[in-house]
């Protein structure tokens, strides 16, 4: 009887851990593959700014095409089965893309900024989309650092697209495309300052925040500490 309940116990113990395998394997399959092409759509972002900088229109349109493909399929993954680690790193090339496009505005003419600004109308509604997925969660534990993440971006984007709109030598079309930002970046700010509120409680893990793994693959530095910000077409 003692060898039968054994035996018993350890074919639960093994069942047990072949059900958890194929979980865990799907989950590590599918964080890889997020970052694949969060990767992806940064270098595509960086490509973009140098030949924007380069005068190339052209090449810039294509690059931000394949900046938004590559950032909406790995925001496409996340939204599907998301973790506190993918959402945090999608919103963070969600932050770098808005920083980056709005940068590029400065000098473009035609085709180039209405490819630019709909790089940056993609990145605010996938950013906006992430969030509310999150604010929708029954269980928010561990979500709150990514929220304030995108706040933090929020609010300093706003300083950003002001300056640009101030300083910067734009056309119509992009000074209405980043008035319009500057109006998504207030409301984004204001609906995830709920990342401080007691409906997202930690889970043991939030003193690892996103902003501080700017030296992590996972979380690349911000679009100004990259120099995408600095990508200016010659004066």
């Amino acid at each position: 009887m003692v060898h039968r309940i054994t035996r018993t116990a350890l074919g639960a113990v093994l069942v047990a851990g072949l059900l958890a395998a194929p979980a865990a394997e799907a989950k590590s399959t599918s964080s890889a593959r997020v970052q694949v092409k969060l990767r992806a759509a940064e270098r595509a972002l960086d490509r973009a700014a140098s030949s924007a900088q380069d005068g190339n229109a052209a090449a810039a349109v294509s690059q931000l095409a394949a900046v938004r493909r590559n950032l909406a399929s790995a925001q496409k993954t996340t939204l599907r089965k998301h973790t506190p680690q993918t959402a945090g790193a999608v919103a963070r090339t969600q932050g770098h893309v808005v920083s980056g496009t709005a940068a590029l505005f400065d000098g473009l003419t035609g085709d180039a900024v209405a490819g630019t600004a709909t790089t940056l109308k993609a990145a605010l509604d996938g950013r906006d989309a992430l969030a509310a997925a999150i604010n929708a969660l029954s269980d928010k534990s561990g979500y709150a650092r990514v929220l304030s993440l995108i706040d933090d971006d929020a609010t300093g984007e706003a300083g950003d697209i002001a300056d640009t709109l101030a300083d910067d030598e734009l056309t119509d079309e992009a000074k209405a495309a980043l008035q319009a930002a500057a109006t998504q970046v207030a409301a984004t700010a204001t609906a995830t300052a709920s990342a401080d509120d007691a409906s997202y409680p930690t889970d043991g893990t939030d003193g690892e925040d996103c902003r501080e793994r700017d030296g992590d693959a996972q979380y690349p530095g911000t679009a100004r500490e990259r120099g995408v910000r600095g990508a200016r077409r010659p004066a």
